[in-house]
């Protein structure tokens, strides 16, 4: 049977209907206090028809840019992308974590609904999903509705206040901040497919189950381990059939997402290592404990705020050690994710699991912990008059409360900080070099438009289709490519493709190199214009290469250069390029001689008419580049045959 706690107005003998208002009202107040956050934070610039960009946001817009290119186009979830890094396969397994935004935006505009906004409403739609999906979770796990109402509130308050989840739908990371809270949906179908053998729970756990995975792959390793325990305690109850079903719905999830794996699987020998953040370790466990930052590139560019998630995660914990103790059949499924995850984020760093970012799990983890630490509330209310606390002990529970209370203020106040009115300035001075919340500045981490388009304008301006842009900062790189159809040489740095190696600041941070260093690079990939945004002061090397560069403007923070002498497209002899999504036109050639395009090589390149693509490897090049061999017509397409 299903472990259930009785809804508490009906223990009390309570009218059914005064119960249903007071269910309802209680709904309607966290329901109004989300929304609330949700403006509070300005997620009403995502109610537009401009898609959101900034920070993570302009790579998911890149991302799905092309990917629905390839829809339209082709019928096909990839393309050659001439747009980005001279070329390179786009939608393989670098958006492995955009599957279900390039789906939902690509259903949306098929109904009419116009790209930016269809865009921003999966954003949106992540958003609304956090209350409701901890609650319907909760109840599907047996809680009563007052603990299906913490379980949300409790969500609630993770979504918004516990630095890391902000930091997630903040800077971009929306897909894997939806994953960490909608995994517990396959998870307590699952769980309700197991205790009730209904077909309907069947179905809705494969079809959950492939939707997370489509969401974020990582879901996999917030869904198996409790999985499997459930699973593997419960085989003599299922039998042959019962494994076979619960087989099924694995190989369902797997079948559902064949579309895509299948093509990450074709281009998997371009991958690079993705270990770059979120590593962990056991020194995050104090830094957690006492709220310090040691590496941002784990924990995310804000202050470590995670009172409500260690609060909620002990609760967790004490709950499953009651479970265990009762013999209850949900201490099977909290339990071994708990000790998992826990070991995912402090441990996972020393082992293989640091190419997943190990650290980042600390948002399952908290949200996992919701519906546990619900269950110990909504324990304790149930039980408050049949087993009464000491009276000592409700002394201190009340000072306890208090300073907790006092503790979770304080965890808001950063984050509404720039709501708080200014202090006094000190006697002699203009203002105060401190806000109220103690700090110099504190960033509000709300939805806010960059001024980026006047620098998008400059740059389609002098973009004749010629040659390339290098673009420092992975921001500003990828918006160029999406905002524009110039060609770029940047974007997000650690793109864990072979091809990321054309862009200059991914072996060298900053671009110090030498001139003749530099020479070398722009005549290799056709570089025409150079976009830096590294301060004056902090990278004065641009300046000192005159032979190469020509600085034509600044723009805002935007130091802008015009290469000296450039090259084009074709590396010698005559011939021009006209490159646009999985194709290049190339007019003009000498038919009696090799054609060698700066252009990437890929497999799945073919040429017409009458000619054929082949691999020009050249020496210190990761990724190969592209020769036509002679004869060929003087007028040709390069193509991508898939």
């Amino acid at each position: 049977m299903v472990h259930r706690v009785p809804p508490e107005g009906r223990e009390r003998g309570a009218d059914p209907r005064a119960f249903r208002r007071r269910v309802i009202a209680g709904w309607l107040l966290l329901l109004g206090v989300h929304v609330a956050l949700f403006f509070e934070f300005s997620g009403a610039q995502l109610l537009s028809a401009t898609p959101y960009f900034g920070h993570d946001f302009n790579t998911h817009i890149e991302q799905t840019w092309r990917v629905l290119e390839g829809l339209r186009g082709w019928g096909e979830s990839w393309v050659y992308d001439v747009q980005l890094l001279a070329g390179q396969p786009n939608g393989v397994f670098f958006d492995a974590d955009n599957k279900a935004w390039e789906l939902w935006t690509y259903a949306l505009t098929l109904l009419g609904v116009p790209q930016g906004l269809a865009f921003n409403s999966f954003i949106v739609a992540v958003h609304a999903s956090v209350p409701v999906t901890m609650g319907w979770c909760a109840r599907r796990f047996g809680l009563g509705h007052f603990g299906a109402w913490c379980a949300a509130l409790f969500g609630v308050l993770l979504w918004f206040f516990d630095s890391w989840n902000h930091w997630c739908w903040y800077v971009g990371m929306v897909a894997y901040a939806g994953a960490s809270f909608a995994f517990l949906v396959p998870l307590a179908a699952y769980w309700r497919w197991l205790e009730t053998r209904e077909a309907a729970w069947w179905v809705v756990a494969a079809g959950a189950l492939t939707g997370v995975h489509l969401l974020h792959p990582y879901s996999f390793f917030m869904l198996a381990p409790s999985m499997v325990v459930m699973t593997w305690r419960r085989r003599e109850a299922l039998g042959r059939a019962g494994m076979g079903k619960a087989a099924m719905i694995a190989a369902v999830t797997v079948l559902g997402n064949a579309w895509w794996l299948v093509v990450a699987a074709r281009f998997w020998h371009y991958i690079l290592d993705s270990s770059f953040f979120g590593h962990g370790g056991l020194p995050f466990l104090l830094a957690d404990f006492l709220g310090l930052m040691i590496d941002p590139s784990s924990t995310g560019l804000l202050g470590t705020r995670t009172m409500i998630r260690l609060a909620l995660v002990l609760m967790a914990f004490i709950t499953c050690w009651q479970w265990r103790k009762d013999e209850a059949p949900l201490a099977a499924v909290f339990g071994p994710f708990l000790l998992v995850m826990v070991a995912f984020v402090y441990l996972g760093a020393y082992t293989p699991l640091v190419q997943i970012q190990p650290y980042r799990h600390v948002g399952p983890l908290g949200f996992g912990a919701c519906i546990p630490a619900a269950a110990l509330v909504e324990r304790r209310w149930r039980d408050r008059r049949s087993t009464p606390l000491p009276a000592a002990w409700r002394s201190w529970i009340w000072v306890l409360g208090l300073v907790a209370s006092l503790g979770l203020v304080r965890e808001v106040m950063y984050f509404v900080g720039g709501r708080l009115p200014a202090p006094k300035p000190v006697p002699g001075t203009q203002r105060s070099i401190l806000d109220m919340s103690g700090y110099p500045w504190t960033p509000r981490y709300h939805y806010e438009r960059m001024p980026l388009e006047s620098a998008a304008e400059w740059v389609r301006s002098h973009d004749d289709g010629t040659g390339r842009f290098l673009v420092e900062g992975p921001l500003f790189g990828e918006y160029f490519a999406w905002s524009t159809r110039a060609q770029i040489l940047g974007g997000f740095t650690q793109r864990n493709l072979q091809h990321s190696w054309a862009n200059l600041f991914r072996w060298s941070e900053l671009g110090e190199v030498s001139s003749a260093q530099l020479r070398r690079y722009v005549d290799a990939y056709a570089v025409h214009y150079v976009v830096v945004t590294t301060p004056q002061h902090d990278a004065p090397w641009w300046d000192e290469h005159p032979r190469v560069l020509k600085r034509v403007g600044q723009l805002g923070l935007w130091r802008l250069y015009e290469v000296r002498e450039p090259t084009g497209f074709v590396v010698s002899g005559p011939g021009r390029v006209h490159a646009s999504t999985n194709l290049l036109e190339v007019r003009g050639t000498d038919p009696q001689t090799p054609v060698r395009l700066r252009y990437h090589w890929l497999e799945t390149l073919a040429c017409r008419p009458d000619c054929a693509v082949e691999v020009d490897a050249v020496e210190g090049r990761r990724a190969s580049m592209i020769e036509i061999p002679a004869p060929h017509p003087a007028d040709f397409e390069v193509y991508n045959g898939y």
